[in-house]
């Protein structure tokens, strides 16, 4: 991805962007037209995103790979050729408010089992499901 937010000693492809552990904030950025996923918090992470936009990617953000937590707040998920939003791993965590999910080729919110979401104040339109 555009960002990956990973525990110490985990591999770094300069590809992938940013490593950052184990918490992160991400205030007013934007993040587009890049091929793979927006943002990825992977592990015993955590990651935080506020007033960001993140649009013209292959995914827009990702928690899972072990228990991650993810807060976006005031966000805008675009223009994904997949998810928008996906929470992929038992005990992985997100928790979305006042957001706008919109145009994803897939679902824009995909929660696997055993993870959990929360979504406040928040709407999801012209997803392909």
């Amino acid at each position: 991805g555009a960002v990956l937010i990973a525990p110490m000693g985990g591999v770094i492809e300069p590809a992938k962007g940013l490593h950052l552990v184990p918490h992160v904030t991400l205030v007013k950025c934007t993040i587009e037209n890049f091929p793979a996923m927006g943002v990825e918090v992977v592990g015993q992470v955590g990651a935080t995103l506020k007033s960001c936009l993140i649009q013209s990617v292959r995914q827009g953000v990702a928690v899972g790979g072990g228990a991650g937590s993810l807060m976006i707040e005031d966000s805008e998920i675009a223009e994904c050729e997949a998810e928008g939003i996906l929470v992929q791993s038992p005990d992985a965590a997100a928790k979305i408010t006042r957001c706008r999910i919109m145009q994803t080729g897939s679902f824009g919110l995909s929660v696997d089992e055993g993870a959990k979401a929360a979504v406040v104040e928040s709407t999801i339109t012209d997803s392909y499901f």
